[in-house]
């Protein structure tokens, strides 16, 4: 579906436009990223309406759209097992978040503090974690470091806000998607290390 929208929307672009027919793979790559993003998006809000958690879900999306741009991490192979993925990241963001509220505050306060030096570390360490098919120069992997730790200090400076405004509900979605994040940087790690050894043997 992607794939037909994408050179549906890439053809119109290269009529009406008149772009050069060369360059019309490049526009319609970024045509599917988008188309995909959207669809995956659009996703995401119909889950949360069932789930009531459609602010939750503009947190998560947020958070896991811009910390990922600049940390990498796990990719499927295909669009359908990215979207499969996505999804699975908001909801299992979405029972972390409400798991955390089960607990007494102290033991709230110790999940998160964890949660959150754990994740520091897998981006400290990971991070940026390189697609294999699209290699960073090292100029960008400097640049991409840099603007994923802003990002993040963006990130908890808000978790801090909403926890001192009483909107634990949205922080903790907030914490769950940041540790989601630092799980699937490691998962692509120990992948990416799995398979430099196989290539050695």
């Amino acid at each position: 579906m992607t794939e037909y929208l994408s050179k549906r929307m890439t053809q119109y672009l290269v009529n009406r436009l008149q772009i050069d027919q060369n360059e019309s793979d490049l526009y319609e790559l970024g045509m599917e990223v988008i188309v995909s993003t959207m669809i995956t998006s659009i996703s995401i809000f119909l889950v949360s309406f069932f789930l009531k958690n459609f602010a939750g879900a503009v947190f998560f999306l947020c958070c896991f759209i811009t910390v990922r741009n600049y940390s990498g991490g796990f990719h499927a192979h295909t669009r359908a097992g990215c979207f499969a993925i996505s999804i699975v990241c908001y909801l299992a963001s979405y029972g972390l978040s409400k798991a955390l509220a089960c607990f007494p505050l102290l033991i709230q306060a110790l999940l998160i503090g964890v949660g959150l030096a754990v994740s520091a570390v897998v981006f400290g360490v990971c991070a940026p974690l390189e697609n294999p098919n699209k290699r960073l120069k090292a100029d960008w992997k400097r640049h991409n470091r840099r603007m994923m730790l802003v990002i993040l200090l963006f990130w908890l400076m808000l978790f801090g806000c909403l926890i001192r405004i009483g909107k634990c509900d949205w922080a903790a979605q907030i914490w769950a998607t940041l540790v989601i994040i630092a799980v699937l940087l490691e998962m692509a790690r120990r992948r990416d290390k799995d398979e430099k050894g196989k290539k050695s043997n």
